[in-house]
């Protein structure tokens, strides 16, 4: 493990990725990757400054102890109705398709209790739900897509990106917390769950794999499917479990992706319920 010191904070450098100590609470975060294009630098310009017009407010900080990051990935749609039986004091945070997908016939007497997305592009629109009209609080980047910020139907919020070393965020003044999202919802989820004082969590569905071999698809030690782009997202947030791990904060996977070393596995949903309801 490379670890890199800049302007007082810690990186772990792998695969030419800097994933910040963000336990580190007396540092100003700073982001040292170059995760956008020329295109992209241009799009997430405009679109925070929309975003900033509709005058939506930051989101507030909670506490929860357990926190849910729930995602959308393989067999989640049939499998996900077991949060019924779920303590309620546990927090569940909704990414990528998990809203669109959620049982609300099922799950009718359990909540989200937010959404979050920081999605720039046009595409994000598809998260939003089509057989129900249940809209928990949303989460968003201010980044985010601003056609899916005005076609949401619940209460939203925005947070502010960590200032990229190359790009430091246009409303950053008006911000008092910045989470770093590394561009990826489960990424933003975990620095979110760390700001809501969680001290256990887990990643529920939080892949993209799938059964068949697809072109340019990489064989999983399961048997599944997945695009190297995930096994790049998922050194990230084992990275990230790392500097988790050092404030003694349990993360667990129940998820069909590679192996996150820094976390624990979880084999069935059993586990959740005997783990979050205890």
């Amino acid at each position: 493990m490379l670890i890199k010191n800049f302007n007082k904070n810690k990186y772990i450098l792998e695969n030419k990725i800097y994933v910040r100590d963000l336990t580190n609470e007396n540092s100003v975060g700073l982001d040292l990757n170059h995760l956008f294009s020329d295109s992209d630098l241009n799009l997430i310009i405009e679109n925070e400054m929309e975003n900033f017009s509709q005058r939506i407010p930051e989101f507030e900080l909670e506490n929860y102890d357990n926190i849910i990051i729930l995602g959308s990935g393989y067999n989640s749609k049939e499998d996900h109705i077991f949060l019924k039986d779920l303590n309620k004091k546990t927090c569940i945070i909704g990414i990528n398709n998990s809203l669109k997908n959620w049982n609300f016939k099922e799950l009718s007497k359990r909540n989200m209790n937010y959404y979050f997305i920081n999605n720039p592009y046009d595409d994000s629109l598809n998260y939003l739900p089509t057989s129900h009209n249940y809209y928990p609080k949303c989460i968003a980047s201010i980044r985010t897509n601003p056609d899916f910020i005005k076609s949401y139907k619940g209460n939203k919020f925005f947070y502010c990106p960590t200032p990229n070393v190359n790009y430091s965020n246009i409303s950053k003044k008006y911000f008092n917390n910045t989470i770093d999202d590394y561009r990826n919802s489960v990424c933003g989820s975990l620095s979110l769950a760390f700001k809501f004082n969680a001290k256990k969590i887990i990643l529920c569905y939080c892949d993209d794999s799938f059964v068949d071999n697809r072109p340019g698809s990489v064989l999983l030690e399961n048997n599944l499917y997945c695009y190297p782009q995930q096994l790049f997202v998922d050194s990230i947030i084992n990275n990230m479990c790392h500097w988790f791990k050092t404030k003694k904060i349990e993360i667990f996977n129940y998820s069909s992706n590679k192996l996150i070393n820094n976390s624990i596995k979880i084999n069935n949903t059993n586990e959740i319920l005997e783990l979050f309801n205890e």
